[in-house]
């Protein structure tokens, strides 16, 4: 499952329940994800945080930082900024960096550069504008502030923000890296390895739970369409061998699907494009392994011991 969809299904549960108040930002709407710094990340974070209070909560967060150096960030702007006197709120103002900062590189670096000089200030201001969002929060509905944002991992550098919890996320081959030990020494937490849904257990044996809500998952994308039974997109039992080729990779399945797709020329699917689509991945994995690993990859296969993978992960730095 991808980490936006994770992000989305946690936004749901909390919201089903009692006392909490979920801000979810998507980073690839309002940053070029190839040049970005904390300065725009946090704008972007401001901006929604004090828009969507606004707009759900009629919660309105003043922008004194904004507000006392907003002639500054105009004459930087190059042009004339029209914001009438009851728009100067942090939600309209940093909708207005966020808009500028992302239609010209010239101008980014320019407020960028503005920011940057007088960071510790900034900062102070996006951490007491947060500060402020929870009391008002709390107030308003007795509801605790949560912040997702979707898409840091995608962005080279970023600092941290203060007064926030955070959730990394990294590729499995980092847990068994030579150097995890002292990143997560770092962090002061063990990872918490999400691992694939479970279609056969070790022995081999089939596990129909997991084998049907991969299937299920498949057919709720399919209804999202407007194809309420999947037998109209694909024929006899190609589903279950696609589900049985993932391996229990949500990622996996639906790769294999849309292959599949590229395969045939109406739908259903036939049995011919669903098996050359596990062909195609089973190629795919084939041409990305070392030649010197599949011995290793054969004996981690046979006593399940994480010290082999240690020992591919040493391999391939090498």
């Amino acid at each position: 499952m991808g980490k936006s969809t994770e992000l989305r299904r946690i936004k749901r549960q909390l919201e089903s329940r009692p006392g909490y108040r979920v801000i979810l930002v998507e980073a690839e709407k309002f940053l070029d994800l190839q040049d970005v710094t904390y300065i725009e990340v946090v704008l972007v974070l401001l901006k929604e945080l004090s828009e969507q209070l606004k707009e759900q909560d009629e919660i309105t967060l003043s922008a004194g930082y904004f507000k006392s150096r907003w002639s500054e960030l105009k004459e930087l702007l190059g042009r004339e900024v029209n914001l009438s006197e009851g728009q100067l709120k942090a939600g309209d103002m940093t909708a207005k960096l966020v808009l500028e900062s992302k239609s010209s590189v010239t101008i980014r670096e320019k407020i960028r550069k503005h920011l940057q000089d007088d960071s510790a200030s900034f900062l102070d201001e996006a951490n007491q504008l947060i500060l402020t969002a929870q009391t008002e929060l709390a107030k308003k509905s007795s509801a605790q502030l949560v912040l997702l944002f979707d898409g840091l991992d995608r962005i080279l550098v970023v600092e941290q923000a203060r007064r926030c919890h955070l959730v990394y996320t990294v590729p499995i081959s980092l847990i068994y890296d030579p150097s995890a030990n002292s990143i997560f020494n770092a962090f002061g937490l063990n990872p918490l390895v999400i691992p694939m849904i479970k279609i056969l257990d070790k022995a081999q044996t089939r596990h129909e739970t997991g084998i049907q809500k991969l299937k299920n998952l498949l057919c709720k994308r399919l209804e999202s369409r407007g194809i309420p039974e999947p037998q109209q997109v694909i024929a006899g039992s190609g589903l279950e061998q696609l589900v049985m080729a993932s391996g229990g990779h949500v990622r996996g399945l639906l790769t294999l699907f849309r292959t599949a797709m590229t395969f045939d020329d109406s739908f259903p699917l036939q049995k011919h494009a669903v098996q050359r689509s596990i062909q195609q991945m089973r190629n795919d994995y084939s041409r990305s392994i070392p030649e010197a690993h599949w011995p290793l990859l054969a004996k981690f296969y046979q006593d399940k011991k994480s010290k082999t993978m240690k020992h591919i992960s040493k391999c391939s730095s090498i």
